[in-house]
């Protein structure tokens, strides 16, 4: 999401981005390896600009015909006794596995394999708002909304005081910068 929008907006520009952990972006930013980063706490740094970016909410993607098909959302106790395809034990997908008692959970690393399985299988899969197969669910499928707190997060878009048009053209929120 984040990648696409600086290509659309910055087209002269070469993009890299890596994953990491929200101590070793903020140290990159303030170490100019980083111009942006997008973390879920905004860095109380010197000379740091933050402002929110986006909102991610995780739900389970089921066939048309499941049971919980027509709920207009679950919580993570619903999901007990399914096998789900999940991703990895990281990041905000940790929060969850830690609450899913009795649910199997199909883990598939490669995001193309990944998307295929979801496409093609009536197993329940989650899914995120920032993941690219959001918005190609077969329609077979349909988003039901997880209610649990650690289901949803916001992400804030951060720079040093200097790249703060970067933030400004990049950020879909006209709320406040915080300091």
């Amino acid at each position: 999401m984040l990648t696409e929008a600086l290509r659309h907006y910055y087209p002269e520009m070469i993009v890299a981005s890596a994953m990491t952990g929200q101590e070793e972006l903020l140290s990159g930013l303030l170490e100019d390896r980083f111009q942006l980063i997008l973390v879920e706490k905004p860095p109380r740094a010197q000379g740091v600009l933050a402002r929110k970016y986006v909102t991610e909410r995780i739900c389970l993607s089921v066939r048309r015909d499941h049971p919980l098909a027509h709920r207009s959302s679950v919580s993570l106790e619903d999901l007990a006794g399914l096998t789900i395809l999940g991703y990895e034990n990281i990041g905000r997908w940790a929060l969850l596995h830690d609450r899913l008692h009795d649910t199997r959970l199909i883990i598939e690393k490669d995001p193309h394999v990944r998307k295929e399985l979801i496409i093609h299988s009536a197993l329940p899969a989650f899914l995120s708002n920032m993941n690219e197969a959001f918005g190609e669910l077969s329609l077979e499928r349909v988003p039901v909304p997880i209610d649990d707190e650690e289901a949803n997060a916001d992400f804030y878009l951060c720079a040093k005081e200097s790249g703060e048009a970067f933030v400004d053209r990049l950020s879909p929120y006209a709320g406040p910068m915080l300091p």
